[in-house]
């Protein structure tokens, strides 16, 4: 856009269906992760069953023959649940590997800066540099927020950074704490996995 090759039109709608495309992705990963929820909870009550008839069986309730029987059905189910849980959660760290939409500075509408992001981290450190007009315009308009919760589909974050108010380097200051400290939480989380 900035050698004149395309248009600001252009330029905006390629960013909207960039979006538009990321936040059904983020949809998608949403379904999957609330799948891996209610495939855990199934596992819960699959080994629940698997101890009942435990219990039943050494206590004479049942015969061997229907202990076998039941038991090898609920360690197939739990088995089957397992490999589901592993090739969802494969699947939702490749989509999460992926390249993510950038963000990209405005200092106003049709004022773009020199500095985009792709990444929570990199975002932090351009917060430092942006001018602090470029992180009120942006904060006014919800863009990092939406940004946040589209690309990384995180909702806690987002919601957290919407609901800063202030404004100046007081507001720079907020946003970049915000997320570094969901940056060390999430690295604490991998480090114990």
């Amino acid at each position: 856009m900035e050698s004149g090759k395309i248009s600001k039109v252009t330029y905006d709608q390629y960013l909207k269906e960039r979006s538009d495309e990321t936040a059904q992705k983020t949809g998608e990963i949403s379904k999957e992760a609330s799948k891996i929820e209610n495939l855990i909870n199934l596992s819960k009550i699959l080994e629940q069953l698997l101890s009942n008839i435990n219990i039943h069986y050494v206590s004479g309730e049942i015969n061997k023959k229907r202990f076998e029987r039941e038991t090898k059905i609920l360690e197939i189910g739990l088995k089957s649940i397992k490999k589901e849980i592993e090739r969802i959660e494969d699947a939702l760290k490749k989509f999460r590997e992926k390249k993510v939409t950038g963000f990209y500075f405005y200092e106003d509408y049709g004022k773009p800066l020199d500095q985009a992001t792709y990444s929570l981290k990199d975002f932090t450190e351009k917060l430092k540099v942006v001018p602090v007009t470029s992180i009120e315009y942006h904060q006014e308009r919800g863009d990092f927020s939406k940004w946040i919760r589209d690309v990384f589909g995180d909702t806690m974050l987002a919601g957290s950074i919407e609901k800063l108010k202030d404004r100046g380097e007081t507001l720079r200051k907020q946003i970049i704490e915000t997320v570094t400290e969901v940056i060390s939480e999430k690295a604490k989380k991998e480090e114990l996995h």
